[in-house]
């Protein structure tokens, strides 16, 4: 913010005003919430101005208050299921990724591994199983009162009247894919449903999350149609029209009083904005580069990770869950970008990330569980649906299923990794398994050649793969797109798509990537000082004017040093997820990912 280098008196002070717990006031927030954050999620305002969120990796629900007290309102940390009737606090959750509150103060929690919605009473504080089902990513109440889930697993929306527990699909016909534009939304094909938001006019908007999209629901006539995004990740499109617009794994959504759309694109690294009048879409937070920079100063110039969740506060100021930052941060009255609560320096486990089922000959699953820090043990379960088929132990990251026991048709397969020691808990993409008669023509993805490489920054590594057509000759050619990349780095495809392949076909990705910065900031001795003292000192407020101060100098704190040809960097691992997507012969999406480490030094 126009600082220069070197021992700045100014600077000295700003970083004591921080020190003694002056913090910027005036942006909806009194003080800064000192605690580590891991994996925080969906969330939420009351109309107190508290802040609800889902809390994934330690398995609670947090509430943030205007003057910056964190507490557990659900959930005691432990992983598992338990509790119902009693405390909520003293109950056990699992992976919750959503919450929602309605007119009376009830808290409501997507208890997503748990595969049900629980009820927290605002006046008892006891804690009820109001719905079960397959697995809950997302929450929403209608105008009435009535409980809105997104379900992930059975890539439906549903709406379950909390007198009665009847439930009624809103969108969804329970295929996974992309179908079904202009038509009533029960009968489109939608893929992996994941935030929601209702407008003044008692519109639906649905994250259709694998489908890159954004999907309304019409109140008066149940038809859906495309809001946002062409259905094929990537980024594009700020300043035109938001159906023209490229986004990536939109996940949380929330609309202001005035009908505009805010989506968390959390595959961009963005937060993006449709414009209720003019359809326009722009970004207001993040600037595509997957990290953490930019507090104090313009939002859209900042970096986030994977934003999961995105609310507005009473006076409208846009507040995210920097999920892969374990903070949550907001868009102040200036467009500011400023953290809220989290530290960002605490993760208990690494991700293990799942790759798609695949199947092997006519009756076997492969189930692969992978990650950037050696092969994660521990157990899966395979889901037909909502059903449980088995479990099995992982060996050396993969285990397989036979499909022997099911019956005659289709089958939605999923695979959910429970976690082990040392890695977090995953869930597949979903396969279609068609038992008995014809199979549809479809294709396996995999890796041909070392499905690990280490490359120095600024050097590239080549990643060998194969599309196996199964059940026949596709019709359609083979796109492909890669997500997880080191910042700063491209994914090139020879070739850049495949024809309709009618045996075994090979491809390479290219990852390019650049060469480190030689500049880093050093704080020294003060910057211990400020990790020291700023949790003693932030429940306290001061004046505004040197509050301002303060933080805007906080990323200044301490020398800035030359560091080139002082070292090498610790190496980074990066799991690099290829996704090959194309088109069954019914107009449905062929999706299948395979996963590649790469570590730069």
């Amino acid at each position: 913010m126009g600082m220069q280098s070197g021992t700045n008196p100014l600077r000295r002070m700003a970083c004591l005003f921080v020190a003694a717990g002056l913090v910027l006031p005036g942006v909806a927030w009194a003080q800064t919430a000192g605690s580590p954050l891991i994996l925080p999620s969906g969330l939420i305002f009351d109309t107190g101005g508290n802040l609800y969120f889902a809390e994934s990796a330690k398995h609670v629900v947090r509430r943030l208050t205007p003057s910056g007290v964190l507490t557990v309102v659900a959930g005691t940390g432990t992983q598992g299921f338990g509790g119902d009737g009693g405390l909520a606090t003293a109950a056990l959750l699992d992976s919750p990724e959503a919450v929602a509150l309605n007119g009376a103060g009830d808290l409501f929690v997507a208890d997503t591994h748990n595969h049900c919605v629980r009820r927290v009473d605002a006046v008892t504080g006891l804690i009820s199983t109001v719905v079960q089902t397959g697995l809950p990513v997302a929450l929403a109440m209608d105008a009435t009162g009535r409980l809105v889930v997104a379900d992930a697993g059975t890539h439906r929306v549903i709406r379950v009247d909390l007198t009665n527990g009847t439930s009624t699909v809103l969108a969804g016909s329970g295929v996974q894919g992309y179908s079904g534009d202009g038509g009533l939304a029960t009968a489109a094909a939608i893929d992996t449903p994941w935030g929601l938001a209702f407008d003044g006019a008692g519109d639906l908007f649905l994250a259709d999350a694998h489908n890159h999209r954004v999907r309304r629901v019409d109140a008066g006539t149940g038809v859906i149609t495309t809001v946002a995004g062409v259905g094929v990740a990537g980024f594009s499109g700020d300043g035109v029209g938001a159906s023209a617009a490229a986004l990536a794994l939109p996940r949380g959504l929330v609309v202001d009083g005035a009908g505009n759309l805010f989506v968390a694109d959390s595959g961009n690294h963005r937060i993006r904005r449709v414009d209720r009048v003019t359809g326009m879409i722009s970004s207001v937070a993040g600037v595509g580069v997957q990290g953490f920079a930019g507090d104090g100063g313009a939002a859209v110039a900042a970096e986030v990770a994977s934003p999961r969740g995105v609310a507005l506060s009473g006076d409208g100021l846009v507040t995210l869950a920097d999920r892969g930052n374990g903070r949550l941060r907001q868009v102040d009255a200036k467009a500011d970008l400023q953290t809220i609560a989290g530290v960002g320096a605490v993760t208990p486990a690494r991700v293990a990330t799942m790759t798609a089922l695949t199947q092997s000959g006519v009756s076997t699953l492969v189930v692969a569980v992978s990650s950037g820090a050696g092969a994660p043990g521990g157990s899966v379960t395979l889901m037909d649906a909502n059903t449980a088929v088995g479990t099995a132990t992982l060996s050396a990251g993969a285990t397989t299923f036979s499909t022997a026991g099911l019956s005659a048709g289709s089958h939605t397969m999923t695979a959910v990794y429970a976690g082990g020691v040392g890695f977090l808990p995953s869930t597949s993409a979903a396969l279609i398994v068609t038992v008995g008669g014809a199979s549809a023509a479809d294709f396996l993805l995999a890796s041909s050649g070392a499905s690990a490489m280490t490359i120095s920054a600024g050097s590239s590594a080549v990643f060998s793969f194969l599309v196996t057509p199964t059940g026949g000759a596709l019709s359609s050619q083979i796109q492909f797109a890669a997500s997880g990349l080191p910042a700063g780095a491209m994914a090139t495809f020879a070739p850049a798509y495949l024809p309709p392949p009618n045996g075994p076909t090979g491809f390479t990705m290219t990852v390019s990537t650049a060469a480190r910065a030689g500049l880093r900031t050093s704080h020294g001795g003060w910057g211990v000082a400020l990790a020291t003292l700023l949790p003693l000192f932030l429940l306290r407020r001061r004046r505004r004017g040197f509050a301002l101060l303060g933080l805007v100098m906080l990323a200044g704190c301490g020398d800035r040093v030359n560091t080139a040809g002082e070292g090498s960097a610790a190496p980074v691992s990066y799991n690099i997820t290829v996704n090959a997507t194309g088109t069954s012969a019914a107009g449905g999406t062929l999706l299948h990912s395979a996963v590649v480490v790469l570590t730069v030094q």
